[in-house]
């Protein structure tokens, strides 16, 4: 099996991941989810507000291009797809690494937080993407081997000719 064929089944099952924790952001936006709570999900923020509402809806929409994508992955058009959706993920998990470093920087009151204050505000509960951002990394392998491939297949056309 070709590397393109276990890159659709790996985005395949990656997209529907992410499809399910936009899902758990939507929920958490509207405040359904106190309810059915398991402690493992405790490594999640709760929130109910605008920026866990348009999380939930750009990591939903990022996990459905990934999967619609992934089905056509060899071809340019579903690689694209699948492509844009990584680059809504990277998105949001930039996003919320970015609020987490600035949340650090700033304390309540003061000009800066203790040493013990600091480190505390990188612990967890971290929002999905960021939890989602290591999985993601593997599309970078596929994008620079796309353009070797090309490259390749010009290479033989010119050579045929």
């Amino acid at each position: 099996m070709d590397k393109w064929k276990w890159g659709s089944v790996y985005f395949s099952v990656l997209g529907a991941v992410i499809l399910w924790f936009g899902c758990w952001e939507l929920a958490t936006s509207y405040g359904l989810t106190g309810a059915w709570a398991t402690n493992w999900l405790k490594l999640f923020p709760e929130s109910m507000d605008w920026m866990c509402l348009w999380r939930g809806i750009v990591t939903f929409l990022a996990g459905l291009l990934i999967m619609w994508g992934a089905f056509r992955f060899s071809d340019v058009e579903g690689f694209g797809t699948s492509v844009i959706g990584m680059l809504m993920l990277w998105l949001v998990a930039g996003c919320d690494i970015l609020k987490m470093i600035c949340g650090s920087i700033s304390g309540d009151g003061a000009w800066s937080y203790s040493l013990y204050s600091f480190l505390e505000s990188y612990a967890p509960p971290y929002p999905a993407a960021i939890w989602l951002l290591p999985f993601s990394l593997v599309m970078i392998y596929f994008i620079t081997s796309w353009d070797k491939e090309e490259e390749q297949k010009e290479r033989n056309a010119a050579a045929g000719d």
